[in-house]
C-alpha cells in the first residue's frame, strides 16, 4: 500500500513539474518583491500573475460536482499543460466535505468551430472543444479503508470559449465522470466548470 502510494506520489510530481516547466514567451522581467510583509504579498501575487500571463500551453479549471449515484457535492481544481491542441495532462485535486482525492491527468480534445460555414463574426469565432479525459490518484481522506490506495476515473464532456481575458481564453462546460476505488464517494458525477486557458 505504501508503495503504490509513493508511486502515485511520483507520478503526480511529474505531472506537476510539465505543469510548472510550460513554455515561457515573454523575457520581461518580473516585478522585483517589496521589502514590507504586505508588500512582499502583494509582489509575490503580481510576480505570480505575471507569470501565468507569459506562460504558454496552460488551462486551469476550478469545478463544481455532484454524485449521481450518492448524491454527495463538492468541488476541485484540475491544472493542465496542453502539449498541443488535442493532448494535455496535468494534476487535479478533489474535495467533497469529507473527501479528498489528489490525482494525475491525461485529456484527449478536438476543437471546433461548428458554426463556422454561417460566415457569421461571432459564430465564425465560436469554439467548442469535445473531450475525454482519464486519471489515477490516491485518496487522501473519507474513502474508508480506501484511503491511500488507487482511485480511478474516466469521463468526458464539452466546454465552450466565451471570452478572453489576461491573454488567454475563458471557457465554460460540464463534464460527466465515473469514479472507482473511492469507497461510498465510487460513481457517477456531474462537473461545471469554469476554465481559463493560455496556448493551445
Amino acid at each position: 500500500m505504501k508503495t503504490k502510494t509513493q508511486t502515485l506520489l511520483a507520478v503526480g510530481l511529474c505531472l506537476l513539474g510539465l505543469a510548472v516547466n510550460a513554455q515561457t514567451t515573454s523575457s520581461n522581467t518580473p516585478p522585483p518583491l517589496a521589502t514590507s510583509p504586505a508588500g512582499g504579498l502583494l509582489s509575490v501575487g503580481e510576480l505570480v500573475f505575471h507569470d501565468l500571463q507569459s506562460a504558454t500551453n496552460i488551462a486551469v479549471a476550478p469545478y463544481l460536482t455532484y454524485g449521481l449515484d450518492n448524491h454527495k457535492v463538492g468541488g476541485g481544481i484540475l491544472a493542465l499543460y496542453n502539449f498541443n491542441d488535442f493532448i494535455g495532462a496535468g494534476i487535479g485535486a478533489d474535495y467533497l466535505g469529507e473527501f479528498s482525492l489528489i490525482s494525475g491527468n491525461l485529456q484527449l480534445k478536438l476543437p471546433l468551430r461548428p458554426l463556422a460555414f454561417t460566415g457569421w463574426p461571432w459564430a465564425t469565432n465560436l469554439v467548442t472543444t469535445p473531450f475525454a479525459w482519464t486519471g489515477i490518484g490516491t485518496p487522501m481522506s473519507g474513502a474508508g479503508g480506501n484511503n491511500g490506495g488507487i482511485s480511478t476515473h474516466i469521463g468526458g464532456g464539452l466546454n465552450v470559449d466565451v471570452a478572453k481575458l489576461w491573454g488567454g481564453e475563458i471557457s465554460i462546460g460540464g463534464a460527466i465522470i465515473d469514479r472507482t476505488g473511492a469507497g461510498s464517494y465510487s460513481g457517477k458525477y456531474l462537473n461545471g466548470f469554469l476554465a481559463w486557458r493560455h496556448g493551445f
